[in-house]
C-alpha cells in the first residue's frame, strides 16, 4: 500500500513523499534467493493532483518474506533513509554493513516509531537480518531530492500515518503548530539534511494542540510517528510555546534513531 501525505503551502495542495511497506511487488523485478526473502525495486508513481512540495516519492527497495531471513544487499545514499516495516511488533531487524557490523538493532523502536524508522547510518552497502515467526516486509525509503524541492514556511503536513517532510529550510521557522485529533501516541522528530538525528521536537498522546518553539536554522527533515489524524504546520511567527528544541539538538525525551 502506497501512503500518500497531503501537504499545503500558501493554499496550494500537494503530495509529500511517504511510502507504505505493503506495496504490490512488480512481477518483472522480483529477485528471490533460495529460501530467502524477496527483494525488488517497486515502480514509482509520479505525484499528481497538484504541484509537489518537498522531495518526490522515491522508488523504495522492497523486501518481503516469512520467518527468519537475511535480505539481499541494498545501498544507503547520503540523505534521509527510512525503513518502513510490517508488522509493527513480533520481529527484530538488524541493519548490518558489508563488514558484518550491526549498525542498528530494531525491535522496541519498531513500535515506538510506528514502524517508520529513520536509520542514521553511513552511506554504503547493507543487508538486514530478520528474526520473526511471521510474514514480514521492509521497504528502504530514500527520498529523491531535486532542484526546487526545498520546503519553506508556511507549510502544513497533514496525514493519519507516519510521514516525512523535507528537505526543509528552517532559517525562517520559529515554531511548529501541532494538531492531533486522534487517539494513540504522536511524536515529531528532527533530522539534518544528511539524515542525522537531532532530537525530538514534541511528543504526546490523545487529542491535543501544541505550539512548539523551534530554533534549528539549517536544512533538514521532520518525521512524524502517528497512526491517527494530525496536522503539523511550520510557522514563521513566534508564539506561546509548550517545549523547545534548540539549534543542534536537545529537548524532548524521545529515543535517538542513531
Amino acid at each position: 500500500m502506497r501512503r500518500r501525505t497531503f501537504v499545503t503551502a500558501c493554499g496550494v495542495t500537494a503530495l509529500a513523499g511517504c511510502i507504505g511497506a505493503g506495496s504490490d511487488d512488480s512481477d518483472n523485478n522480483d529477485n528471490e534467493s533460495d529460501g530467502g526473502p524477496t527483494g525488488n525495486e517497486s515502480d514509482g508513481n509520479d505525484n499528481t493532483g497538484g504541484d509537489s512540495l518537498g522531495a518526490t516519492d522515491p522508488d523504495p527497495t522492497e523486501f518481503s518474506g516469512s520467518g527468519n531471513a537475511t535480505t539481499d544487499t541494498f545501498t544507503v545514499r547520503p540523505g534521509l533513509t527510512v525503513l518502513d516495516i510490517e508488522p509493527m511488533s513480533g520481529l527484530r531487524v538488524d541493519v548490518i554493513d558489508s563488514g558484518g557490523n550491526v549498525w542498528r538493532s530494531l525491535e522496541g523502536d519498531i513500535q515506538n516509531y510506528k514502524a517508520f524508522i529513520p536509520i542514521d547510518v553511513p552511506q554504503g552497502e547493507y543487508t538486514m537480518e530478520i528474526r520473526t515467526d511471521r510474514e514480514w516486509s521492509v521497504s528502504v525509503v530514500q527520498p529523491d531530492v531535486g532542484d526546487g524541492d526545498l520546503v519553506t514556511p508556511p507549510a502544513t503536513l497533514t496525514s493519519s500515518e507516519p510521514a516525512y517532510l523535507g528537505p526543509i529550510d528552517f532559517s525562517d521557522v520559529n515554531s511548529v503548530a501541532i494538531n492531533h485529533t486522534g487517539v494513540g501516541e504522536f511524536s515529531l522528530k528532527l533530522y539534518t539534511l544528511g539524515g542525522e538525528y537531532l532530537g525530538e521536537i514534541y511528543a504526546d498522546q490523545g487529542i491535543f494542540e501544541a505550539d512548539v518553539s523551534l530554533d534549528h536554522g539549517g536544512q533538514g527533515w521532520i518525521v512524524c510517528a502517528a497512526v491517527s489524524d494530525y496536522e503539523v504546520t511550520l510557522e514563521t511567527d513566534d508564539g506561546e510555546t509548550d517545549s523547545m528544541l534548540g539549534a543542534g539538538g536537545g529537548g524532548g525525551g524521545g529515543n535517538s534513531s542513531s
